[in-house]
Order: C-alpha cells, then structure tokens, then sequence
C-alpha cells in the first residue's frame, strides 16, 4: 500500500479525500518520506477547492499521532476556512454547552457540542465576532485569538461551562453589544422557564436598538424551533455553505425564494 499511495501523490493523483480518510493507514506504514508527501499534499493542494466539511479535517486529526501530520491536517483546516466570506458589521456567537449537546453528533463520535465549537471557531476566525457560551445561564468567552489555529480556539471554547440546562434566554440578557448577526448553534432543546426566545430576542433589540439577522442552528436536526418571527433563519444540519447563504439573504432576504421561484419547468 506504501508503494501504490506513494505512487499515487507522487503523479499528482491522490484524491484529497481520500487521502485524509487514509491518514492513519499511511501512518502506520512508518515511511517517514510517506509521511512527508501526505503532509505536504494537505496543505499545498488547496483545501478550501475540495469541498471537504471542515470535520472531516477534525476526524482526520484525532485519528492520527505523528506530528508532522497532525500539524498539516490543522495547517490544511484553517486554509480551507480561509475561504469563509467575511461578512461586514459585528457577530456575536452562542454556542449551547448544554448536557444534551454532549449526545448525538456524527457517525465519527463527534458530538453536537464538539461541532458547534469547532463551527464557532470557523466563524470567530472568519469575521470580526463576540463568543458567548450559554446553558443555565450565560457568559462571554475571553481570551480568544483569531490569529490561533481553529483547533486551537475550538479547545479553548470547549472549556467553558455555564450550567447543564438551556435558556435561550440567557444569551439576549448576556449580550453587551449591538450586533449586526447572532449566530446559534444548538441542539434547538429548551425547558427554561419560557415558550421561546421571541420574547428574550425582542427585549434584546428594544435594549440595544439592534436589529441583527439571527441564524439558528439545529444541529441535532430535532426540527424543533425556539424561535417564532420571520426575521430568524432557522437552519439544520452544518456545512460551510452557510456561509454562502448568510451573504446572500443579508442582501436579500427572500433571495432563496426568489431563485426557486424563477426556475422554468
């Protein structure tokens, strides 16, 4: 297997895929010239082109222990956010820490806590923003470099607590500034003390005088929403297209209607 992946890079034909999936197996081959080719292809051969999701890069990190690969897979990961739009104005982040977000997840173990922080990495990097961390309660998460690799930040967020229940709520009370985006990432489960954040995110605006795009994301993919205005983008699932999609419904927000709609069949 040595000589055919070696082959395979050398001709410039090692799908990029396929190469992360196979991380380990070259690992444990213990060719270090091997090593050396699979780092170097990670992260010269664009990775933001591949349309990888970046957990595919995370699943690719935990499973190999050579250094020189795991720093070309981070490497490899933050050239591939590189390619997030920056959007203009200021973000605020809430990512949900609480117990039901250590559930669920991927086929790879990775949990719905796990993704929102590495999500949340993806965007602090990606454009100027403000992390909150929320559960029982909330609370700003300090300290936080955009120029660290986005495993990095994803770590340092992971490490924040505010209590094992959700209030929604709890994120509009906490937020100091006046944003132009909040973004959620969640397992959109609730029991604290209210029907849903309608209320706590009119509050927030009538204190602030913002009136931010607020996207809210289901992770879990649960369908259920906490959030009941037309002015929210509720989303499922995760993948770096949403970044895309931000772009153009704060332009348009009836952009996605709009394409649909001037399709000819």
């Amino acid at each position: 297997k040595a000589d055919v992946w070696s082959g395979l890079m050398e001709e410039g034909k090692m799908p990029y895929f396929a190469l992360l999936r196979n991380l380990r197996n070259i690992e444990q081959t213990g060719n270090a010239e091997l090593i050396k080719r699979a780092a170097k292809q990670l992260v010269e051969d664009d990775p933001g082109s591949h349309r990888v999701l970046p957990f595919r890069f995370l699943s690719a990190y935990d499973e190999v222990t050579n250094r020189t690969l795991k720093k070309a897979v981070s490497d490899a990961l933050d050239r591939a956010t590189a390619n997030v739009p920056d959007l203009p104005g200021k973000t605020l982040i809430a990512i949900d820490h609480s117990g039901s977000m250590e559930w669920g997840g991927d086929n790879r173990g990775k949990t719905h806590k796990y993704i929102a922080d590495t999500f949340a990495a993806i965007t602090f990097k990606a454009m100027e923003a403000e992390v909150i961390v929320f559960g029982t309660d909330a609370g700003y998460v300090t300290g936080l470099n955009p120029g660290d690799s986005t495993l990095t930040i994803a770590k340092q967020i992971g490490k924040v607590n505010h209590g094992h229940g959700t209030s929604f709520e709890a994120i509009f009370k906490a937020a100091k500034g006046k944003y132009d985006r909040i973004v959620i990432f969640s397992d959109m489960q609730a029991w604290i003390g209210y029907q849903n954040a309608t209320g706590p995110l009119t509050n927030y605006e009538k204190r602030t005088k913002a009136k931010p795009h607020v996207y809210a994301f289901d992770l879990a993919g649960h369908g259920t929403s906490q959030f009941h205005s037309e002015r929210v983008f509720q989303l499922a699932g995760f993948s770096e297209k949403v970044f895309d999609l931000m772009k153009v419904v704060e332009q348009d927000r009836d952009a996605l209607v709009n394409k649909i709609e001037s399709v000819e069949i």
